[in-house]
C-alpha cells in the first residue's frame, strides 16, 4: 500500500471548506445501531470520530501515516473518549471482539491497491469487532462502471 503524498498535507486536511455534518451525523446514526466502541480505521486526522468521541461515542481512530495520526491528535486529543494510533488498517493488532462498529468513509479503501489488500483488511476489522457488531462502508465505482 503507497501513501502518495498524504502525510504533506495533514495540517491542511479539512480545508475543503465544506460543512460535513451530515456525513458525521451518518456515521453517527449507523453506529448507533450497535454499539459506543468504534474503529475508524483509515481515518487521516479523524474528524468523523472526533464527532463522534463529542456526541457519547468511544472512538479508536487510525491511520498510516503518522503526520496524519500526529494532527488528529493535535486536534481532538483533548476531547473524551477518543484514541488515536498508526497502524495499517491490514495489520490491526486489536483484541478480538472489541468494537461495537467500524467504518472506513471517504471511499478510502480505493488506497488499497489489490484485491488482496482488501481482504487482508476486511479481515483485520472482522477479527476486532464483537460477533453482533456492524461494518460501514463507503465505496464509488468509475462513471463507466
Amino acid at each position: 500500500m503507497t501513501i502518495g503524498n498524504y502525510e504533506k498535507y495533514a495540517t491542511l486536511w479539512d480545508w475543503s471548506g465544506y460543512d460535513r455534518t451530515e456525513e458525521f451525523e451518518f456515521w453517527s446514526k449507523m453506529a448507533s445501531h450497535y454499539g459506543n466502541k468504534v474503529l475508524s480505521p483509515m481515518a487521516a486526522i479523524g474528524e468523523v470520530g472526533a464527532y463522534m468521541s463529542n456526541n457519547g461515542f468511544n472512538v479508536t481512530v487510525s491511520d498510516l501515516t503518522r503526520e496524519m495520526v500526529a494532527e488528529g491528535h493535535k486536534r481532538y486529543g483533548h476531547l473524551p473518549n477518543i484514541e488515536f494510533i498508526q497502524a495499517d488498517v491490514r495489520y490491526h493488532n486489536f483484541t478480538q471482539d472489541i468494537f461495537d462498529f467500524a467504518f472506513i468513509g471517504s471511499t478510502d479503501l480505493h488506497h488499497l491497491q489489490t484485491i488482496e489488500d482488501v481482504r487482508m483488511a476486511l479481515q483485520s476489522i472482522h477479527h476486532c469487532l464483537k460477533p453482533a457488531g456492524g461494518l460501514g462502508l463507503e465505496l464509488w465505482y468509475p462513471s463507466n462502471q
